[in-house]
């Protein structure tokens, strides 16, 4: 078992690989680290990635808020941390 799926076991988290916010950063992955999502999808773990970093991205937004944040400037934020940057930018 790799990281992401012990950690979707571990945490109980459902299924969000067809959250739009997956399909972005999955999308994004292909743009700027095809090598990533190959291994990730090479292993199995692609589905859990995605599940793993939304719901990161979704708990990031809460604690935002709960400190006083607007929710869409959070969301914004968090959204944007999610991503992966291309490694020469």
């Amino acid at each position: 078992m790799g990281y992401w799926s012990s950690v979707v076991k571990r945490d109980t988290l459902r299924d969000m690989s067809n959250h739009p916010w997956a399909e972005l950063l999955k999308n994004t992955l292909a743009q700027v680290q095809p090598d990533t999502l190959a291994e990730l999808e090479a292993s199995g773990e692609l589905n859990d990635f995605l599940t793993g970093k939304v719901k990161r991205c979704q708990q990031e937004i809460r604690t935002m808020q709960a400190s006083g944040m607007d929710h869409q400037e959070a969301q914004e934020i968090a959204i944007s941390e999610m991503l992966p940057r291309d490694p020469e930018a």
